[in-house]
């Protein structure tokens, strides 16, 4: 039988933290994700597809 992995716990005030904080760190973490798309072509596919369903940050960046 396989053995299934574990997920890990987040502490309920990490997950508050994270789930209310979701909306501010959006676009810094867009502005991450162009810098590494600089740095390698690997994961290009998956920041633009984030970037179509984003739609803070389709209001400030257009990506025709």
């Amino acid at each position: 039988m396989k053995e299934e992995q574990q997920k890990p716990v987040l502490p309920e005030f990490v997950a508050k933290w994270f789930e209310d904080a979701k909306d501010n760190l959006e676009i810094p973490i867009f502005y991450e994700c162009v810098r590494a798309m600089e740095i390698s072509k690997e994961y290009r596919n998956e920041f633009h597809q984030w970037f179509a369903n984003s739609k803070k940050i389709q209001s400030k960046h257009s990506f025709a």
